[in-house]
């Protein structure tokens, strides 16, 4: 723990595990970020780093269910505005976050409130909007018997296309991701514009064999002219999204990944 005024830990490019270095709360928005090019650096908050490409302004921390001490735990996101996010980073635990350039992440040494997302920079963006929230979507969990992945989640968005990227697994886990053509990683896939023969790609990874469950929710928040589908790439096998419903497949020794594919259309 430090006693200053803020503290600075670089980011390197990629997946960057970071911890709260004071022994209080602090708000995940009033984060800021610093870039150095020629000498000169730039102080934005985190969300102008992120309009300006430099950082993702969501990150991940690792959570296990206390009334299940024999659960390995999975991700859980944490961003100031976004709904089901944890919004304060906290002592003594680690949070993944995602740089695109080398850079240092400022954390203030203030129980402050989170940075407005309309401050005026000078030369570099500052001024950016609180995401929208979705029109719809739906939570697709993956289980295996202890082992859970639950934040993923597909849909429509308001305005723009949002893909939340998420770190990978280590061990002991079952991991459901969103991915394209691009070869990336999503808990979660919000499209603007949706039209009938639209899918989303998605994977299921295990490192233990056994039966793994997927299950959904937040079906009543569909048009009622929607009609999801699920479907087993490898079996070509077709499972209607539908409330109740679920779909079990087995993952054999070796932890192979299982494509899948979810279809919407129009009734």
């Amino acid at each position: 723990m430090v006693d200053a005024a803020s503290y600075s830990v670089a980011l390197g490019i990629g997946w960057n595990q970071v911890g709260c270095p004071y022994n209080w709360e602090l708000s995940w928005g009033s984060l800021r970020v610093r870039y150095t090019v020629s000498g000169v650096s730039n102080e934005v908050s985190l969300a102008a780093a992120a309009a300006n490409g430099w950082v993702n302004d969501y990150g991940w921390t690792w959570w296990k269910d206390p009334s299940n001490p024999a659960s390995s735990g999975e991700y859980r996101l944490v961003d100031a505005y976004r709904s089901g996010a944890e919004r304060n980073m906290k002592p003594w635990r680690g949070y993944w976050v995602k740089s695109n350039t080398n850079c240092r992440l400022v954390i203030p040494g203030t129980r402050s409130a989170p940075a407005s997302r309309n401050i005026s920079g000078a030369g570099v963006a500052e001024s950016t909007s609180v995401p929208s929230q979705p029109k719809w979507q739906v939570q697709i969990i993956a289980s295996n018997g202890n082992l859970r992945d639950e934040y993923n989640y597909f849909g429509a968005s308001r305005s723009e296309d949002e893909r939340l990227e998420c770190p990978a697994y280590l061990e002991n886990y079952v991991d459901l991701y969103f991915t394209d053509e691009r070869g990336g990683v999503y808990a979660t896939d919000l499209r603007a514009d949706l039209s009938h023969g639209d899918t989303w790609e998605l994977n299921v990874a295990t490192d233990k064999p056994g039966d793994i469950e997927l299950t959904w929710d937040g079906l009543e928040s569909v048009p009622d002219d929607v009609r999801l589908t699920l479907v087993d790439v490898a079996r070509d096998k077709l499972t209607e999204i539908a409330p109740g419903g679920y779909y079990t497949f087995r993952a054999d020794e070796g932890g192979a990944t299982r494509s899948f594919r979810i279809l919407l259309e129009k009734k």
